[in-house]
């Protein structure tokens, strides 16, 4: 038997948006260069809006450097958050592979190849991507440039600070550095970008480090500091 619809009284009122006519207060928008996903005040938006220029948006990282400009054609994006991910996941979660590591001993990792990267001044880093930026504008072989090896030798110097050796048994740096030497080097020469997007963030596949079942590797390239949560026993 269908239900009896019964008509009530109903009090519309207005409610109060922001006075910008937005339908919020908070804008979610992703960078046009460094895909950055952000979240800002409609006013601070207007701004940054302004800046970035008709049908563009750039994030207040890429703004504050001038990645906004023609110029980014030589900027090339890298991480190492498969690094971080692996330390998360195999180290800490599930500890059953390798040298048991705690939260803030990976935080104290992040920091450190930080400090390392940023000794060389063409190296720029934003913390809430963990995205490092490099310009090749400076990178060549003239008086006022520096040569690719200070570039590959400051990677070197990042990937040796993550302890490989003690924290992942049997993985093989030089295969991983492989993956980041062929892709600055395919992009100083034609500006070629890595295949799977802008950013070479390479994994650890195929490095001789284990990864458990329930590892999915590709995920392992969106890991980013927020990600870092307590395990609940």
């Amino acid at each position: 038997m269908a239900e009896k619809v019964s008509a009530c009284k109903v009090q519309i009122k207005p409610i109060i948006s922001p006075i910008s006519g937005e339908l919020s207060d908070r804008v979610l928008r992703k960078c046009n260069f460094c895909e950055k996903e952000c979240e800002y005040f409609t006013n601070q938006s207007q701004i940054i809006d302004r800046l970035s220029g008709p049908k563009n948006f750039y994030c207040s990282f890429c703004l504050r450097h001038g990645f906004n400009n023609r110029s980014n054609r030589d900027v090339f994006i890298l991480s190492f958050r498969s690094i971080y991910a692996y330390f998360y996941l195999q180290n800490y979660f599930c500890s059953t592979i390798g040298k048991k590591l705690w939260i803030s001993e990976i935080e104290d990792y992040i920091e450190s190849h930080k400090d390392v990267g940023l000794i060389n001044p063409l190296f720029f880093y934003d913390d809430d991507t963990m995205l490092w930026f490099i310009d090749f504008s400076k990178v060549g072989n003239s008086k006022k440039k520096i040569p690719l090896d200070e570039i590959l030798k400051t990677v070197v110097n990042i990937l040796a600070s993550f302890n490989f050796r003690e924290n992942i048994i049997g993985m093989k740096l030089s295969d991983l550095y492989l993956k980041y030497k062929e892709g600055i080097e395919a992009f100083y020469q034609k500006r070629h970008m890595p295949k799977d997007g802008r950013i070479l963030i390479p994994t650890l596949e195929n490095t001789g480090a284990v990864y458990s079942k329930a590892h999915n590797i590709e995920k392992t390239k969106k890991f980013i500091f927020k990600n870092l949560c307590v395990k609940k026993n």
